[in-house]
């Protein structure tokens, strides 16, 4: 996924990739004050926490795509 980033020149900063657990690293990410927009895609149940947390928190820009059985969507434009 980074290198695909780096391929289609995006300024710094602008796409961030972390790894981690849900409990922890998920968790922070969401709930943090400083994080502009947090796009997720996975489970049903994982999404409704998600937006219970971001609710709770100054996050205005979510994006979620849930039900989905793999956690890596990727989609390539059509020309």
């Amino acid at each position: 996924m980074d290198e695909l980033t780096k391929g289609a020149d995006f300024l710094p900063a602008v796409i961030n990739i972390l790894c981690g657990y849900g409990e922890t690293c998920g968790a922070a990410i969401v709930s943090h004050l400083d994080i502009d927009k947090v796009a997720f895609v996975g489970s049903t149940a994982v999404g409704l926490h998600v937006m219970v947390v971001v609710a709770m928190s100054n996050l205005e820009k979510v994006a979620l795509q849930l039900g989905y059985e793999s956690k890596h969507c990727l989609q390539r434009r059509r020309s």
